[in-house]
């Protein structure tokens, strides 16, 4: 007999819906790199919160019990902190990282995979010692958690330059960020330490569903969490400036002639290289002159740009569905459309439009 399978079903819970949060990042937002970084943490955090369910789903008799998936969700974990690790660096430097990088912070995860899963998926032999109790689960387990903790605390760390920076009211936004980041290192320490004890485990894989959910939450009712943190981010890389010797207001001007003139937001493969050859400025020093004079970063000037046009394309044609002003503006998808357009006027398309008619 099962004890708590209440507790089992809110892991499944967890497991599905971050499976299903993944999965979105594909479909709603189109293929940009930071997003299928995202899209690939929550499903491997799905994955292994399917697999810590899996007691409930043999109890049932839903699946075996030496299935194949009780090892490709406890490896799947291998995956887990550089993934987080590879996103957050994405974030703060406010562009995704080469494929190679990622590739090869995910080496312990394709070594695993091709040590463990393989063999078992092609031979149908399991190791021998793969129950849960055995000494192969525990190395995996203990390992993969190790890595986890290595990677987290370079997250920890560079969360942390970023909250001393920041100024009063973004520090009280980050702090919801700050909580989430320590709680997760005080869990995977928590985790390494009862390994031993099968019976504590399923209290902490509870726990993770519940921060999957939390943060799901918080990022829809705070939506700006993240452009802070790549805003602050930039902020402490620009402490040694690249602009001093630049005529910034000529810049500036010189910049929104062209946004306006030539509506240059509109092409959604618009770059901050492309956009700083037009003002003849590096990317870097347009970058900093977003960041230092005018309080924004390269996406949030452009998203401006987007969204007063959409704005007025809208009132003026009453026949224009939002999907199409969103594409004819620059926006990839609905969703990034409806989060930038919330942002700056403060209400959705659909009540602008109300208001105006």
């Amino acid at each position: 007999m099962l004890h708590y399978p209440a507790i089992y079903l809110f892991i499944l819970f967890g497991g599905f819906f971050s499976i299903i949060l993944g999965i979105g990042q594909i479909i709603i937002i189109r293929r940009k790199g930071n997003h299928i970084v995202l899209a690939l943490l929550l499903c491997f955090i799905g994955i292994y919160q399917l697999s810590n369910g899996s007691p409930l789903l043999i109890e049932l008799g839903l699946i075996q019990k030496d299935s194949l998936w009780l090892q490709a969700g406890l490896v799947s974990f291998y995956a887990v902190g550089p993934l987080q690790y590879t996103y957050f660096m994405n974030i703060i430097k406010a562009r995704s990282l080469s494929l190679p990088y990622i590739l090869i912070n995910l080496i312990p995860f394709f070594l695993v995979t091709m040590i463990i899963i393989l063999p078992s998926a092609l031979t149908g032999i399991k190791p021998s010692h793969f129950s849960i109790e055995g000494q192969l689960h525990q190395t995996i387990a203990i390992s993969s958690v190790g890595l986890y903790l290595l990677y987290h605390c370079r997250v920890t760390i560079l969360f942390i330059k970023i909250f001393r920076h920041a100024s009063g009211e973004r520090r009280s936004v980050l702090i919801f960020a700050g909580i989430i980041i320590v709680a997760l290192f005080l869990l995977a320490v928590l985790w390494f330490f009862i390994l031993f004890s099968p019976s504590l485990m399923p209290f902490i894989h509870f726990t993770v569903t519940i921060i999957i959910t939390g943060i799901f939450l918080f990022s829809y009712l705070q939506p700006a969490l993240l452009f802070i943190i790549s805003l602050e981010a930039e902020s402490i890389r620009y402490k040694n400036t690249r602009v001093d010797n630049l005529d910034i207001k000529t810049i500036c001007n010189r910049l929104n002639d062209i946004m306006t003139a030539e509506k240059m937001y509109c092409n959604d493969n618009l770059t901050l290289a492309a956009l700083a050859s037009r003002v003849d400025v590096t990317q870097h020093q347009l970058s900093e002159i977003l960041n230092r004079f005018m309080n924004r970063n390269y996406a949030s000037y452009i998203n401006e740009f987007r969204v007063r046009e959409a704005e007025r394309m809208l009132h003026d044609d009453p026949e224009l569905t939002v999907l199409d002003a969103a594409m004819a503006v620059g926006f990839n998808s609905t969703s990034a459309f409806y989060n930038a357009f919330k942002r700056y006027f403060g209400v959705s398309p659909s009540q602008v439009r109300k208001k105006k008619n």
